[in-house]
């Protein structure tokens, strides 16, 4: 019954985001009150099963050198949603997944893993989404931290303080995002949160992306430079395992506005990594 509800919550909630029906409410406040009901109902059904479980291990909660946090853009905007990929993961696996998206912006993708019964938690280096209670912050609030992904992590269960290895991590948009200096610490901080088992999957853009005052692509490199990058740190590349369409991102993704790595290569590529094993 549960499941039933939920989904047509969010086709009303969905029908609520289009131009047709904001333009066929009379008064604005009425949307709006509409909008808070809908999230309000999702956040009673949601609490039982999304309550307190997971505790973040960090002494870096922001990022000091996010652009998003000093000028929020893709943190303010992004909230990417990719039932696809929780099915080819679950294909993959065959099992319930235990998923961890770094850079997570509203959540929608931890959201989606969530809701077809499997562990999920997004770490973003910004405040923004969550100070404002922004996207999926408002209703997934304990499955969703704030911290700075180069460095030092974990996240652990909150009553046997067991730290989390999981089985898929995900980057979407992110790498390009760091300073050149801190993709060490990146790499070091995935294998900690990994097992031998373990899936890395990420898109990387390859163009710059700036204005006068912010520099949002900060490590823009190459395919084979990132490649090289991780072999060298001791993982092995599985990408062929998998289609562009599997990745939340540079997929033509129909919830964000998107460049295409299958018809754009120029523009960015994916990797899908494991631990080498050697």
């Amino acid at each position: 019954m549960k499941k039933i509800l939920i989904k047509i919550l969010n086709k009303l909630y969905n029908l609520m985001l289009s131009s047709n029906f904001k333009f066929l409410l009379e008064y604005h406040y009425r949307f709006n009150r509409l909008e808070k009901d809908i999230y309000d109902l999702k956040q009673k059904i949601y609490e039982d099963n999304f309550s307190t479980k997971y505790k973040l291990v960090s002494d870096h909660l922001i990022s000091d050198n996010n652009a998003d946090q000093v000028n929020p853009r893709g943190i303010k905007n992004d909230n990417t949603r990719h039932l696809r990929l929780v099915n080819t993961m679950e294909n993959h696996f065959k099992k319930k997944i235990s998923h961890l998206d770094l850079g997570c912006g509203g959540g929608g993708l931890v959201f989606d893993f969530l809701v077809n019964g499997h562990t999920s938690i997004g770490l973003d280096g910004s405040d923004f989404a969550k100070k404002g209670s922004l996207h999926h912050w408002q209703i997934i609030k304990n499955n969703l931290f704030c911290a700075d992904i180069t460095k030092k992590f974990l996240i652990k269960d909150l009553h046997s303080s067991k730290a989390i290895s999981f089985d898929l991590i995900t980057a979407f948009e992110v790498l390009e995002h760091l300073e050149e200096s801190d993709i060490s610490g990146l790499i070091n901080n995935l294998k900690e949160n990994m097992h031998q088992k373990s899936i890395f999957m990420c898109s990387i853009a390859t163009f710059e992306d700036k204005d006068e005052k912010i520099v949002w692509h900060k490590t823009v490199k190459s395919k084979d430079w990132w490649v090289e990058k991780f072999t060298k740190n001791g993982f092995k590349n599985i990408s062929n395992q998998f289609s562009y369409l599997d990745y939340s991102r540079g997929s033509s993704n129909i919830t964000t506005a998107d460049w295409n790595a299958f018809y754009e290569s120029d523009l960015g590529f994916h990797l899908a990594l494991e631990i080498s094993h050697k």
